[in-house]
């Protein structure tokens, strides 16, 4: 299927510097952090919160 013209060689591969562990770490820390926290159960979340003031509904007479 070559028709005469040249293929360009493809350039050569550079080695890739490895990416710096710290902030990495850092991240994938807050996100299970993150997670550790939206995952819980909402009463146990709310439990150390001050509880709201009760509303008192009124009944309508119809």
């Amino acid at each position: 299927m070559n028709n005469g013209t040249a293929i360009a060689p493809l350039p050569p591969v550079r080695r890739q510097r490895p990416l710096p562990t710290e902030p990495i770490v850092f991240a994938l820390a807050l996100t299970l952090l993150t997670l550790a926290i939206n995952l819980q159960p909402q009463a146990e979340r709310t439990s150390t919160a001050k509880a709201p003031a009760p509303t008192t509904q009124v009944a309508t007479a119809r």
